[in-house]
């Protein structure tokens, strides 16, 4: 999967605000499974490159 093929933290948030949600979906909110992966992935890297 091409790195462009993954929607962007903001392009999702955005779409999701879009759609003028309650504050309880707000609340609610979760970002989709494939982007959580994602993200849990860069933060992983990240605190690998934090490593002495």
């Amino acid at each position: 999967m091409a790195l462009n093929d993954v929607p962007s933290v903001f392009e999702t948030v955005l779409d999701f605000l879009s759609g003028a949600p309650s504050a309880d979906d707000i609340l609610a909110y979760r970002p989709p499974d494939g982007l959580q992966a994602r993200m849990s992935e860069l933060l992983a890297r990240n605190g690998e490159a934090d490593r002495p």
